[in-house]
């Protein structure tokens, strides 16, 4: 099956330093698996507003 260069780059890359996986993982905690404030997303929906179809038209 081909490979490209980046992809062969990549592979070795990872093999030969092991803890970027382990960085990967950790930093990706850190931005994105956060608990949901459930009060705060019913804030962020009663405050929403509703757009209109076309947003040009005069009222």
């Amino acid at each position: 099956m081909y490979q490209s260069d980046y992809t062969d780059f990549m592979n070795q890359f990872l093999q030969d330093n092991p803890s970027v996986a382990e960085d990967q993982q950790r930093l990706r905690l850190t931005w994105w698996d956060k608990k949901v404030d459930w009060a705060e997303q019913q804030r962020f929906l009663d405050a929403k507003v509703t757009q209109k179809p076309y947003v040009y038209q005069p009222d």
